[in-house]
């Protein structure tokens, strides 16, 4: 679907996986690989069914992807299940209207241009700012206490 001769891409669960393809120049960028990947992140933008990239010229572990902030945190896979509904329990705690504005301008934003994208996630922080629940939570910071959201 997407071939290319200076990265790999390889579609991951929603995700495209692009790979520098040039060893022998260590991945360095080439005009060739700039044209590539403006051409493939064009027709990436465009793919409904990808939901993200990575863009990468070596694999990491998990170490090194957490050492070099690429990952918030690593934890076995016994955690995982745990951990996973650590921090969706924590996002949940926040401003519903946030989270909802979140998701919109990360849905929506993922179907468009950049300008556009950029358009749609300024007007999202914008209609979260106009909250009552942004008062809140401005007010709990000050007052270093838990906010009470009214999700409004």
């Amino acid at each position: 679907m997407y071939e290319y001769n200076t990265v790999n891409v390889e579609i991951l669960n929603s995700i495209a996986v692009v790979k520098f393809n040039r060893p022998k120049a260590l991945n360095a960028l080439s005009t060739e690989m700039t044209k590539e990947l403006s051409d493939l992140f064009d027709k990436l933008a465009l793919d409904g069914s990808v939901r993200g990239i990575i863009l990468t010229g070596k694999r990491i572990n998990a170490d090194e992807a957490e050492k070099i902030g690429l990952v918030n945190k690593v934890v076995s896979y016994e955690d995982l299940m745990d951990e996973a509904m650590n921090s969706l329990g924590r996002a949940l705690s926040n401003s519903s209207v946030a989270l909802k504005y979140a998701k919109e301008a990360i849905d929506t934003g993922m179907s468009l241009d950049l300008n556009s994208g950029i358009k749609v996630e300024i007007n999202s922080a914008g209609m979260v700012f106009a909250s009552e629940d942004k008062n809140e939570g401005v007010a709990a910071f000050m007052e270093k206490r838990k906010p009470n959201f009214k999700n409004k």
